[in-house]
């Protein structure tokens, strides 16, 4: 098993990777600036995760220029996923590219979750401080193992700036109930 945790990283390339895991086939975290991934394979694992953001109040997370392009993801939890804190510090998500991305069988495909908190511990239910903007989606096929292939789930006082040209995402032969 493989993991790529890339943080506090500025200009790293990925290419030409096979990653299966139990966990981020590739996580993309804080005060990551410059970050090109082509021609991956990723799968099982929970897909290509920027975040989670926001945890800390003492320090402000930033991503920025990262492109992902000409990657497959495979029986993965999550396709490609930006995860932020429903509470929390400060900071952005901004010029990120996904581009020619190929999804099969993906419980969900494409997720923006401005108010993760995986075990709904969160002591207070306030909206995400982390900017997101000048995100593009494109070239996205595949199948979705799920009803809910596009989850965009932004935060209201930080409204997401999002593009998506050319998704195609179809139900597949797998599919499997709500989590």
């Amino acid at each position: 098993m493989f993991r790529s945790r890339v943080a506090t990283f500025r200009n790293v390339v990925i290419v030409d990777s096979n990653i299966s895991t139990c966990d981020d086939c590739i996580a993309i975290i804080h005060r990551t600036v410059g970050l090109y991934v082509k021609n991956c394979k990723c799968g099982p694992g929970h897909g290509i995760s920027i975040g989670s953001l926001g945890k800390y109040e003492s320090k402000e997370d930033i991503v920025k220029n990262i492109k992902v392009e000409d990657v497959i993801l495979k029986g993965t939890q999550n396709g490609i996923r930006i995860k932020t804190w429903a509470e929390g510090t400060s900071g952005f998500v901004q010029n990120i590219t996904f581009h020619n991305i190929t999804i099969q069988d993906v419980y969900h495909p494409i997720v923006i979750d401005q108010i993760y908190c995986p075990n709904r511990d969160c002591l207070k239910p306030v909206p995400s401080m982390i900017q997101i903007k000048n995100i593009s989606y494109s070239d996205i096929i595949g199948t979705s193992s799920s009803d809910l292939a596009i989850k965009l789930q932004c935060s209201e006082s930080k409204p997401c700036d999002i593009k998506l040209a050319n998704i195609n995402l179809t139900p597949s032969t797998n599919l499997r109930g709500k989590k």
